[in-house]
């Protein structure tokens, strides 16, 4: 019975563990370089939607190229050029898993974002955006 119970145990704590394997909760954020906070819900909302529907043309609007991110375990600069060649290896399982757990209504309410001078990341940094000239743009995925 006790050993039954201690795999039951483990199990749950990995289960548990994979729910928030995403983002860390416990993650202080810094300085806000965005407009406002209405601005980055939208955007982000507007990242969502494009990246879950395949829209490379929405996703490629809102990216600020060339991009940082990993292709075939590389790392390399994508350009608007190569975008859509190389869309399904950049948004991966893994960065659209982060990116459907991502949450921001307010600096106060949010989950799975992070965000310094540097700009916001998404779970752990599979997704980097940031306030540049023009609006708020993708500016690295990390996806290994």
């Amino acid at each position: 019975m006790r050993l039954w119970r201690s795999v039951l145990t483990a199990n749950l704590l990995v289960i548990a563990g994979l729910a928030h394997a995403g983002c860390d909760e416990k993650a202080t954020p810094g300085a806000f370089v965005f407009p406002s906070d209405e601005a980055v819900s939208t955007f982000l909302n507007q990242l969502k939607v494009a990246v879950s529907s395949n829209n490379t043309q929405e996703v490629a609007r809102l990216i600020m190229f060339p991009l940082r991110a990993n292709v075939h375990g590389r790392q390399a600069r994508i350009t608007r050029s190569t975008f859509s060649n190389n869309f399904s290896a950049i948004f991966n399982a893994k960065v659209r898993s982060a990116l459907a757990s991502a949450e921001f209504r307010t600096q106060s309410d949010h989950a799975c974002v992070f965000w310094n001078a540097s700009g916001m990341m998404v779970g752990n940094g599979e997704i980097w955006f940031n306030s540049v000239e023009g609006g708020i743009k993708v500016i690295a995925v990390n996806n290994n």
